[in-house]
């Protein structure tokens, strides 16, 4: 199942998103989200300056695996 890193933008905010990457697993995506939020970090930017969410196929949130 391809999972997504979505940004919001809409009230629905797993659905009225934007697409930013798709990956295969959960794993990969939260990787990826945990580079851009390393990045973000490194840049200097204030921790709420991006707000991104990982969803499924049918746009429900994915929590992070190992976490409650």
């Amino acid at each position: 199942m391809p999972y997504s890193i979505v940004q919001p933008w809409g009230r629905d905010r797993y659905r009225q998103a934007t697409v930013t990457s798709t990956h295969d697993t959960v794993d990969d995506a939260y990787a990826r989200l945990d580079a851009i939020a390393a990045k973000l970090q490194r840049d200097g930017a204030p921790p709420d300056t991006l707000e991104l969410y990982v969803v499924d196929t049918d746009r429900l949130p994915v929590a992070r695996p190992g976490v409650q």
